[in-house]
């Protein structure tokens, strides 16, 4: 049977494109919050709008697609868990992670992938079984919580502030310069972290401030001039870090 015309204005005048699909979507999903898992844009489908719920599937693509314009891109997918539960646990860790660093386990970032329908939280530690402690503390149901850690511990080390002043064979200062400072060393964590407005550079005072793990750095000046060559020290100095505090250097320029 033909629409009628008022049946063909109806349907021309729902959201087709874009922002207004997302909106009109948003709207019915906000009425559906313990069934409604997130959405995303499918390549895989043309980027389709496809939205996620953890029950009555066909109820929620019938009432979707009476909003839509017919010519919409949208999809659905099945999902195990709720965004408003995702959000929950989110929050519940947030508030609740102080006490990994006294089990040798930093938190590094917890976060929502919509698309893989759990929490994810990345830590940092040298234990092989953090993961498993963390996920056991949480006590989330099977699915909903992926545990990454770096299996390194960097983030637990202490952290100290390097101040340097770079000088010519001659003990002057270098004036105007193309130098960067470059950090090499075995880790665990990182040396060379901006703190100024330098941010890896020599001033033409010679001083520069990074920040540096603690442990055994080769710290060491090379020049990047504009479309020229670098990767050549022109002076390094080897540094022992201490945990925390500030460590004061002078770095000697090699005669040309």
């Amino acid at each position: 049977m033909p629409l009628l015309p008022d049946e063909i204005a109806e349907l021309e005048a729902r959201p087709r494109d874009g922002d207004a699909v997302r909106a009109a979507i948003q709207a019915y999903a906000e009425l559906h919050l313990d069934e409604f898992a997130g959405w995303y844009l499918d390549r895989d489908r043309a980027g389709a709008l496809t939205t996620m719920w953890t029950d009555h599937l066909d109820r929620h693509v019938l009432a979707i697609g009476a909003l839509v314009h017919p010519a919409a891109s949208v999809a659905f997918r099945s999902a195990r868990f709720s965004l408003a539960s995702l959000n929950a646990l989110q929050e519940r860790i947030s508030a609740d992670w102080d006490w990994m660093r006294g089990a040798g386990i930093a938190p590094l970032g917890v976060g929502i992938n919509e698309i893989g329908n759990r929490v994810e939280l990345d830590v940092s530690s040298t234990d092989p079984a953090a993961p498993f402690t963390v996920a056991a503390h949480y006590a989330a149901p099977l699915g909903m919580l992926e545990v990454r850690s770096d299996g390194t511990g960097a983030a637990l080390v202490p952290i100290a502030t390097v101040r340097g002043i770079v000088v010519t064979a001659s003990g002057a200062a270098p004036g105007e310069n193309t130098y960067l400072v470059v950090t090499r060393g075995p880790g665990p964590g990182r040396c060379g972290g901006d703190v100024d407005e330098i941010a890896h550079g020599v001033g033409p005072d010679g001083r520069f401030q990074i920040l540096c793990a603690a442990g055994s750095w080769t710290i060491a000046i090379q020049d990047a001039p504009i479309g020229g060559p670098n990767g050549i020290d022109l002076g390094h100095l080897d540094v022992l870090v201490p945990g925390g505090g500030v460590v004061d250097i002078i770095i000697t320029l090699d005669p040309h």
